[in-house]
């Protein structure tokens, strides 16, 4: 069994009870807060976004960073946060296949090599997701990623190359989707 280090233990203590926040969207019946507060970090909402497939809406996702973060600088090694709500079932083994193609298509093979174990380990994390599941992910400079699944944490991967790679799944080069990446960029 994993021990949880004190400084994660500190993050999800003071995220529980610091988190603060108005509505600021609705989307497809999903809300997104204008504000979070975890520990030290205030994110702000940059934008929301729907991911179709065929017609069919899949998810709506929302992008956080600090107030002061430019959007060309949503990528550098600054606290970001994506939620992601689900509409329909996904086996987690397609959710982790998907991710790490997506990964694959935002690094070179060096970056890739570097992450590889780090994606491998972000594979266990992903469970089979119903609708109304929430995924987020939360980048702390110096810390890692947090992963958290309907408000659990599940994991944390450290790395700024891997939160480079990871977040670039959704605002990188090769995005999920470009009319997504635009829209949780605050672009559309």
């Amino acid at each position: 069994m994993r021990m949880i280090s004190a400084a994660t233990l500190s993050f999800i203590v003071w995220g529980l009870f610091s988190a603060f926040s108005l509505e600021a969207a609705v989307l497809e019946g999903q809300p997104f807060k204008d504000r979070i507060e975890l520990g030290h970090t205030i994110f702000t909402l940059k934008g929301s976004g729907v991911k179709s497939y065929l017609f069919v809406k899949v998810f709506v996702a929302g992008f956080y960073v600090e107030e002061n973060i430019k959007t060309q600088e949503a990528l550098d090694d600054c606290p970001k946060r994506l939620e992601v709500a689900y509409f329909y079932k996904i086996p987690g083994t397609q959710l982790a296949i998907e991710t790490s193609r997506r990964i694959k298509l935002n690094t070179n093979p060096q970056e890739f090599d570097q992450i590889k174990d780090r994606v491998h380990m972000m594979n266990s994390y992903f469970v089979d997701l119903n609708p109304g599941d929430r995924y987020a992910l939360t980048y702390i400079p110096n810390q890692g990623t947090y992963f958290n699944y309907n408000e659990k944490l599940i994991g944390k991967i450290e790395g700024k190359d891997f939160a480079r790679a990871l977040f670039a799944v959704w605002i990188g080069k090769n995005p999920i989707s470009r009319s997504l990446k635009e829209s949780l960029l605050g672009n559309e």
